[in-house]
C-alpha cells in the first residue's frame, strides 16, 4: 500500500481488516509528505498503523533518509530550513537529516523581491470613505490619486488592487527568468539552454498558475496545467460542446452563437450582431429564435424581394446571407450524422469534414498547438468512454461533458512548462522548479469550519464541533482549535518539504512584498540559504520577444486531414433518417441491448417490463417491432447455444466486453468459459441469419478470437455467430 501517509482514519480501519486476512502487507509512506488534511489524512494515522503492524503482526520498520533526486545544495537548504523551524505540534513528524547520492552541482536562488513599482513601494491605496469601502460608490481608481479625481467606468475598466499588481509583476519577472534560461542568457554564463519540459512551476493556488499560463502563452512559451479536472474547462472543448448542444437543442441560442464564433465557422462579432438584427426583424415564434431565423434566411430564394414590413437585413447584405445558408447546410448535415450514427462515429465524420484539428490549431499560438490537439483528441476519445460509447444519445453526451461526471485531467503536450499546485506536483520531479508566491501572508482565521477530535486508535471521532468564527471559538473547543491549528502548521511545513524535493538541480524562489511581514513564509525560511539575484538582473531587454522553441512548430502541419468540403444536404426539408432502411438496424440494436442484460441466472428477471419499454423508446420501435426484437433475443437464448446461459455449464461470463487492440476498441457481445473442458467461447450476435457468408463479419470475429487467444495464454478459444433463428454458427478452427 503506497502513499500511506495520505490515509485517513476510516481508511485505516479498512487496513486493519485487510491485515486480519492477509499477512503479506507492506505499507510505504513518508509522513513528511502528508498534505491531504482536507480529506482528513494525518501523519499520526501512518504512525498508528505502523505500531499496529509491529504489535499485531511483528512487522519490520525500515526507514530511509537518502535521495538520488536532489542536488546537494537543495538537500542542504532543506535540512537547514527544517531543523531551524521546530514545530509546536506534538504529533508532527520528527525530521531527520537527509543525504543525497546525486553529485552534480545545483543551486537555490531567490529572484528579486517584487514591489508594486520598479522603484520601490511608492504606490499606496487611495483613501476611501466608508460608503466607498462598503461598495456603494464604485468610482474609486486605486491608481495613487484621490478617488474623486478620476471617474472609472466600472463596465469597461476593472478595479485594480495593489496586491494584484504585485502578483502580476511577480509573474512577469518569473517568466523573464524562464525566457532567459530557454535562450541560454541566464545570470550564469555557464548554464546551458534548457528545454521547456525541464521547468516546473509550483504555486499554492490555481489562480496564480492561471496568471502564469496567460503570460507564458503570450510570450510564445508552451505550457500546460495538467491539474485541470474536466475537459469542459478547455476552451476548444467548450466550443465543440457548444456545437453539439446547438445541434441537438436548436433552442440553445447562446450555444449556437458560440459555435458560430468558434474557428469551425469563423463568424465575427459583426456577423453575430447582424444575425441578432435579423432575429429581431424576423421575430420568430417559439423556442430557438436564432436557428429558426437562420433557416428562414437559408430558405429565402429571392433576396431582392422586400418583405411585408420593410427590407430585411438579409436582403441588404447578400454576402452575409450566403454565409448563413452555408452554416445552415452544415448544421443540417451534422444533425443528420448525429441521428443516423453513434456519437463517436458522428464526431469522427465532423472532425474530418470540418478539418477540426487544423482549424483550431491555426487559431491558437504555436506554443498551444500541441495542447489544443491533445484536448480535442481527448474529447473525441471521451465519446467512447461515456457509457462505453453505446446506447448514448448526443444529448446525454453533452450533459456528461458539461457536468464533468468523469474527472479527467487535461492532456499535456510533451514539451511544455508544467504548471502545478503543490498537491498536483506530489510524486513528480523536474530539473528546474520555480516556486511562485513564496512570501504569502498567513491565512486569516476561518469561518464556518469544523473541528474533529478523532484519536488514531479509535473507531469513531470523540468530538465533532461546528465553529462559526475561529477568532472567537467556544470555550469548550479552544483546546481542540489549538490542536487543529498546530496540525495546519505541520501540514504547511510538509507542503514546503514536498515543493522543495521536486527540484533535481535548481530551486528558484519567487515572491512579492505582501501586506504585513510574514515571518514564517517560505521565502523567509529559505532566503538565508539561497543566492539572491540583484534587482534588474532578470528583466529581459525585449519582453515582447518570444523565447526560441525548437520543439514547437512555427507552422501548423497536420497530416491526413482532407480539404474542407461543404457537407451536402437537401435544403428543401430537414434531413431525416431513412426509416425503412434504418428499421432493421434499430431492431438489431434493441436485440443486442436485451441480450446485454441476459446472464446465466434463471432466478433473475432480466427483461422486466420497464426495461423493455425503455429499449423500445430508445430505438423508436412500435409494439410489433419491439416484440420482434424480443423474439430474436429469446430465440438466441433458447437455441443451439442455450447451454451458454446455463449456470451449471458456465465457469465465467461477461457481456459487452471492451478490449483495445492496437489502440482500436473491440467489443465482444459475450465471452464465457465452459466448465466442462475449460474452453473459451466468443459469441457475436447477428440479426443477419447468414453472417458466415459475409467475409468482413467473419474476419472481424476471427480478430476477436485471436485477441482472446493471446489473453488466455494458448487455451482453446472458439468463436461463433448466434443468429435470430437460434442457430450457432462456428468459425472453422
Amino acid at each position: 500500500m503506497d502513499e500511506f501517509q495520505d490515509t485517513n482514519f476510516a481508511q485505516n480501519e479498512l487496513v486493519k481488516l485487510l491485515a486480519s486476512e492477509n499477512k503479506n502487507i507492506m505499507a510505504v509512506g513518508d509522513d513528511d509528505q502528508s498534505i491531504y488534511r482536507f480529506r482528513r489524512a494525518e501523519p499520526r494515522v501512518f504512525r498508528a498503523a505502523s505500531a499496529f503492524l509491529q504489535d499485531a503482526m511483528g512487522a519490520a520498520v525500515l526507514a530511509c533518509d537518502h535521495t538520488r533526486r536532489n542536488a546537494p545544495e537543495i538537500v542542504a537548504a532543506l535540512n537547514a530550513a527544517m531543523v531551524a523551524t521546530p514545530s509546536n505540534d506534538p504529533d508532527a513528524p520528527v525530521f531527520r537529516t537527509h543525504s543525497t547520492g546525486r553529485t552534480a552541482p545545483g543551486r537555490v536562488i531567490c529572484l528579486p523581491l517584487v514591489d508594486t513599482q520598479p522603484g520601490g513601494n511608492s504606490e499606496k491605496r487611495a483613501p476611501v470613505s466608508s460608503d466607498q469601502e462598503n461598495g456603494s460608490d464604485d468610482n474609486d481608481t486605486n491608481d495613487g490619486h484621490n478617488a474623486g479625481d478620476t471617474w472609472r467606468d466600472s463596465l469597461l475598466t476593472p478595479k485594480v488592487h495593489v496586491e494584484e499588481k504585485r502578483a502580476v509583476r511577480e509573474v512577469h519577472q518569473a517568466v523573464d527568468w524562464i525566457v532567459d534560461h530557454l535562450r541560454g542568457t541566464s545570470d550564469r554564463a555557464s548554464d546551458p539552454p534548457v528545454l521547456t519540459s525541464d521547468i516546473m512551476v509550483i504555486a499554492r493556488t490555481n489562480a496564480r498558475l492561471g496568471l502564469m499560463q496567460r503570460e507564458l502563452a503570450a510570450r510564445g512559451i508552451a505550457c500546460a496545467q495538467p491539474e485541470k479536472s474536466t475537459l469542459i474547462e478547455s476552451p476548444v472543448v467548450a466550443d465543440m460542446v457548444a456545437l453539439l448542444d446547438g445541434l441537438v437543442s436548436p433552442s440553445a441560442d447562446l450555444a449556437i452563437a458560440q459555435a458560430l464564433r468558434s474557428p469551425l465557422f469563423g463568424a465575427s462579432d459583426e456577423d453575430l450582431t447582424w444575425l441578432a438584427r435579423c432575429v429581431a426583424h424576423y421575430r420568430p415564434r417559439g423556442a430557438g429564435r436564432w436557428f429558426l431565423t437562420m433557416r428562414h434566411i437559408a430558405s429565402t430564394q429571392n433576396a431582392d424581394r422586400p418583405s411585408d414590413d420593410g427590407e430585411a437585413p438579409w436582403q441588404t447584405d447578400r454576402h452575409r446571407a450566403e454565409k448563413v445558408r452555408a452554416w445552415v447546410t452544415d448544421f443540417q448535415a451534422m444533425q443528420r450524422l448525429l441521428r443516423t450514427r453513434s456519437v463517436h462515429e458522428a464526431l469522427v465524420a465532423i472532425f474530418r469534414s470540418k478539418s477540426v484539428l487544423r482549424r483550431f490549431s491555426e487559431a491558437v499560438p504555436a506554443s498551444m498547438v500541441a495542447a489544443t490537439k491533445a484536448q480535442l483528441q481527448a474529447f473525441l476519445d471521451e465519446a467512447l468512454m461515456v457509457n462505453q460509447g453505446r446506447f448514448m444519445t448526443p444529448y446525454q453526451f453533452v450533459r456528461a461533458i458539461k457536468g464533468g461526471a468523469r474527472k479527467q485531467a487535461w492532456p499535456s503536450p510533451q514539451h511544455a512548462v508544467r504548471l502545478l499546485t503543490v498537491h498536483g506536483a506530489k510524486g513528480l520531479e523536474a530539473p528546474i522548479v520555480l516556486l511562485l508566491d513564496t512570501h504569502a501572508a498567513p491565512k486569516k482565521a476561518a469561518t464556518m469550519s469544523v473541528l474533529v477530535d478523532w484519536p488514531a486508535t479509535e473507531m469513531a471521532p470523540q468530538r465533532f464541533v461546528f465553529v462559526a468564527q475561529e477568532s472567537r471559538p467556544p470555550v469548550c473547543a479552544k483546546n481542540l482549535l489549538l490542536t487543529d491549528q498546530q496540525a495546519r502548521a505541520t501540514e504547511e511545513n510538509n507542503a514546503l518539504y514536498v515543493a522543495m524535493t521536486r527540484a533535481e538541480s535548481q530551486l528558484v524562489l519567487s515572491a512579492h512584498q505582501p501586506r504585513g511581514n510574514p515571518q514564517a513564509s517560505w521565502y523567509s525560511r529559505l532566503s538565508p540559504y539561497a543566492a539572491h539575484l540583484p534587482m534588474g538582473s532578470v528583466l529581459t531587454d525585449n519582453a515582447d520577444e518570444a523565447a526560441p522553441q525548437d520543439e514547437v512548430p512555427k507552422t501548423v502541419h497536420i497530416k491526413s486531414v482532407p480539404a474542407w468540403q461543404a457537407l451536402k444536404v437537401d435544403n428543401a426539408a430537414p434531413a431525416q433518417a431513412p426509416e425503412a432502411d434504418d428499421l432493421s438496424a434499430r431492431v438489431g440494436q434493441a436485440m443486442h441491448e436485451l441480450l446485454q442484460w441476459r446472464r446465466a441466472d434463471d432466478s433473475v428477471v432480466f427483461w422486466t417490463a420497464e426495461r423493455v419499454l425503455a429499449v423500445r423508446a430508445r430505438w423508436r420501435l412500435d409494439a410489433v417491432q419491439m416484440a420482434q426484437a424480443q423474439q430474436f433475443a429469446q430465440a438466441i437464448v433458447d437455441g443451439e447455444a442455450a447451454w451458454a446461459w446455463d449456470p451449471s455449464q458456465v465457469a465465467f461470463e461477461a457481456n459487452e466486453v471492451s478490449l483495445f487492440d492496437g489502440g482500436e476498441l473491440l467489443r465482444l457481445d459475450r465471452l464465457l468459459q465452459s466448465r466442462a473442458d475449460g474452453a473459451w467461447w466468443v459469441f457475436d450476435y447477428k440479426s443477419n441469419r447468414q453472417p458466415d457468408r459475409d467475409p468482413i463479419l467473419c474476419a472481424q470475429l476471427r480478430r476477436y478470437q485471436t485477441f482472446v487467444q493471446r489473453m488466455v495464454n494458448g487455451q482453446t478459444v472458439h468463436a461463433a455467430f448466434l443468429t435470430p433463428d437460434g442457430r450457432l454458427i462456428s468459425l472453422p478452427e
